[in-house]
């Protein structure tokens, strides 16, 4: 049982890093399909009346088909973990009941405890599903927040560029000779 969890997990870890290019790809083009989509939401009055709509379609085709395309990849190489990974469990469910009846029919174990290892078995490879859906998340969870940090480190495009400090003095704010203004380099 002890090789078979390791086996498992194994795969799992390798399945992990195998995703994990495909998972920042997509993560990125998640980001830049939502960009496109919302460009051309919010500029869909200067698209209609400066006749670009055939630009702008084009433009959002390409970036949609992209993510399509990557998404289908990604899915793909998890279907396949899917797969060899239920390849795995029902090798190891097959051959630890043929070595359980084999132990049975030499005297070495009682009837029952083929049923015990069965449920042993489904069990454990219960156990390890949950593991690789927790794998899954968490790739997701990791990748996402990744681009979130870089565009939380991002340096503000508007700096303020006084040295006047702040008096606080009550719980109300009021604005004095205030004046806003972009600084041209």
């Amino acid at each position: 049982f002890l090789a078979f969890v390791l086996v498992y997990s194994t795969l799992q870890v390798i399945f992990f890093n195998i995703t994990k290019k495909y998972e920042i790809q997509s993560n990125e083009e998640n980001s830049k399909t939502t960009w496109e989509l919302a460009d051309s939401i919010i500029n869909n009055f200067n698209v209609i009346t400066f006749a670009s709509l055939p630009y702008e379609f084009k433009r959002f085709s390409q970036t949609l088909t992209w993510w399509l395309k990557l998404r289908k990849k990604q899915r793909t190489i998890w279907e396949w973990t899917y797969f060899i990974s239920a390849l795995v469990t029902w090798t190891f469910g097959i051959w630890s009941i043929y070595f359980a009846i084999k132990a049975w029919w030499e005297w070495l174990i009682p009837a029952s405890i083929i049923l015990l290892v069965q449920m042993y078995v489904v069990r454990i490879a219960n156990q390890l599903s949950n593991v690789r859906h927790i794998l899954k998340s968490l790739s997701r969870a990791l990748w996402e927040s990744t681009e979130m940090l870089e565009i939380l480190n991002t340096p503000h495009e508007i700096q303020d560029h006084t040295n006047k400090e702040l008096k606080i003095t009550s719980g109300r704010i009021v604005f004095e000779w205030v004046d806003f203004s972009y600084i041209d380099w």
